[in-house]
């Protein structure tokens, strides 16, 4: 669908609302090509649905001073889309077909020949279907499983394809969904796995030299003995990456039983802390935890203590379904990592709120931040029926306030789009003709909400201490930003664009779509610089 104006449902699109491009990827098979083959929700070509807020004047004065938000969809033209594209039919192998003997027999006998056929290696088999990222004013969807493949976007947001990219051959590897970029350097810290008869993992830096190529300075290899847990995501503090060998394995015992992983309740979690600018894979510290856990998508870690102590909130799980549909849950945790004993302590935030992607104020990736924000979970298959907000502090903290959709919506992964800023002091607000204002709530909106007191370690409400201090709590902003999410209402089929204000957690601004659509994986936020 080539760049249509949004309709603007309720509220309005507020003063402090950037310029920029919300978007967001996630797998659609081509309804063209029939629906023949065993199908994991995983399974389908990469198309990413962008919403463009202003452009050209509005750079300076935020979206509300420029058109109205455009919408548009676009497939990646990756060679697989492009191949079965042309055939009219699902050519290649799909995750769901990998399910007990006949999967395996068709992974080891049909899936590499067919790619060999098609003129194509498994890096460029990838549909890159899962996320995006942005460095260095380049644009990437990504997929665990191949290369980066790049796009462009054109002024009114639109997708423009140009194929993978191994950055001058340096990437002969798998390229992680969920890379970091660490602030202090700017440079790109990402991990990869592999499986099969040569399963293994590893984690590396990359950085943009003044010339303004990309440069893989390190890639350091784990033992082997770290290679069959699921390791999605990784987490980033100033200093160290975290890398995560947890209970989930994905191997036989998954394939057999027709799912994508498997949870293993005799294999306690794993946490490796690695120098990030350690180059070898004996200076990474391992911290094994007390239980057997999951992790999928960290919400943030930083360090304390003067870089003794890593704190690390994330949702785990203690039971895990990567079946075609799903029943999961997974509830907020605290890890804290003593650098100085080897110890590592768990802590559960809260029992009661099935959440995951988590999603963090960009500017506070790594490091301590007062809020975090991630979604509330209503199905275990990336079904969520709001965001909730997280009150990030050592030791307490907890859900201090969440939106719900409304009943028979559901939404997606809340990306954070920093609000413009004043001159000076805290986000959140802006200078308008030389007078400050706010953008206020509507009077009626579709959107529920409640408040919960700071959870104890037995996620019951109480009165846990936060310990964050009282100077950081003044200059803390992580929450000056906007939630922006597709919305699908299941019981007419309309969609919708949600914007909610981080700081109220009340909605701004809904804006209905032209046409559906569907549940996704990762949204991204591009601002007008990076355009």
């Amino acid at each position: 669908m080539p760049p249509t104006p949004l309709e603007l449902v309720e509220g309005a699109l507020p003063p402090d609302m950037p310029a920029g491009c919300f978007m967001r990827n996630g797998p659609n098979p081509v309804p063209d090509n029939g629906y023949d083959k065993r199908m994991h929700w995983f399974d389908g070509h990469g198309m990413i649905h962008s919403v463009r807020f202003g452009g050209g004047d509005s750079a300076a004065g935020g979206a509300a001073a420029g058109s109205p938000p455009l919408y548009s969809r676009s497939w990646l033209a990756t060679d697989r889309y492009e191949h079965e594209r042309e055939l009219g039919q699902t050519y290649f192998m799909t995750l769901g077909e990998l399910a007990g003997v006949p999967g395996i027999l068709k992974a080891l006998l049909v899936a590499t020949s067919k790619m060999e056929l098609a003129g194509m290696d498994m890096l460029r088999g990838s549909v890159a279907n899962t996320a995006i990222m942005t460095w260095g004013k380049r644009h990437f969807a990504l997929a665990e499983t191949g290369l980066p493949f790049e796009f462009s976007l054109t002024g009114e947001g639109e997708v423009v394809s140009h194929g993978f990219e191994n950055f001058d051959g340096q990437l002969d590897f798998p390229f992680t969904a969920h890379p970091k970029v660490h602030a202090p350097s700017g440079d790109l810290i990402f991990h990869g796995y592999s499986f099969g008869a040569t399963a293994r993992k590893w984690w590396g830096r990359m950085r943009q030299a003044p010339n303004g190529k990309f440069e893989l300075m390190r890639k350091v290899e784990l033992d082997p003995q770290y290679a069959s847990g699921l390791m999605h995501d990784l987490a980033v503090t100033d200093h160290y990456a975290l890398l995560f060998d947890m209970s989930i394995t994905v191997g036989l015992n998954a394939v057999f039983s027709g799912t994508f992983g498997h949870f293993d309740d005799s294999r306690p979690g794993r946490i490796g802390v690695a120098p990030l600018d350690s180059t070898s894979e004996s200076e990474i510290r391992w911290f094994t935890l007390d239980a057997p856990l999951g992790v999928v998508h960290p919400l943030n870690a930083w360090e304390e203590d003067g870089g003794d102590t890593i704190v690390l909130w994330s949702p785990v799980c203690t039971s895990f379904d990567g079946s075609a549909n799903p029943e999961n849950e997974a509830y907020m945790a605290e890890v804290v990592l003593d650098l100085r004993t080897g110890t590592a302590t768990t802590r559960m935030v809260d029992k009661t709120r099935n959440t995951e992607f988590c999603r963090l104020h960009p500017d506070y990736v790594g490091r301590p931040a007062r809020y975090g924000f991630s979604g509330e979970m209503d199905g275990g298959d990336a079904r969520f029926g709001g965001i909730i907000k997280w009150e990030l502090a050592r030791g307490g903290g907890g859900l201090q306030k969440a939106a719900r959709f409304g009943p028979g919506r559901w939404g997606g992964e809340p990306i954070v789009v920093p609000k413009v800023r004043p001159a000076s002091g805290r986000g959140g607000s802006r200078a308008v003709d030389g007078v400050v204002r706010r953008a206020t709530a509507p009077a009626a909106s579709s959107l529920s909400e409640y408040t919960s007191g700071a959870m104890t370690g037995d996620g019951e409400a109480g009165a846990a201490a936060d310990t964050t201090p009282a100077g950081a709590k003044a200059a803390d902003a992580s929450d000056a930003a906007y939630l922006i999410t597709f919305v699908h209402d299941e019981r007419d089929g309309d969609s919708f664009v949600s914007l909610i204000d981080g700081e109220t957690m009340q909605q701004a601004a809904l804006f209905r779509v032209p046409s559906r659509v569907p549940l996704g994986l990762h949204g991204h936020w591009v601002g007008e610089f990076d355009i």
